[in-house]
């Protein structure tokens, strides 16, 4: 079998390191998409087992607090690699 495999997940998450007085270096993960494609056999007992493969996208914000707070929003491409199973 061979299908069609899209994601959309609104992440909302921040990781900050804080130094002592307040300044911080940190990264805020906005989003992550993908878009791919599954390979796969269905098996006797209803079990789907597939690969797939695909293009990603990442959209994170790299924030710089010293004196002023300083912020960079980028959206990365990536590569999407997995195995797994559905029943």
């Amino acid at each position: 079998m061979v299908g069609p495999f899209g994601s959309f997940d609104w992440l909302d998450q921040t990781i900050n390191q804080t130094f002592p007085s307040g300044p911080f270096l940190g990264t805020r993960s906005n989003w992550i998409a993908t878009l791919s494609g599954k390979v796969g056999v269905a098996t006797t007992t209803g079990v789907f087992l597939y690969g797939l493969a695909g293009a990603s996208w990442l959209n994170t914000e790299f924030n710089v607090k010293f004196a002023t707070l300083s912020s960079h929003t980028t959206t990365v491409p990536g590569f999407t690699l997995g195995v797994g199973a559905e029943y």
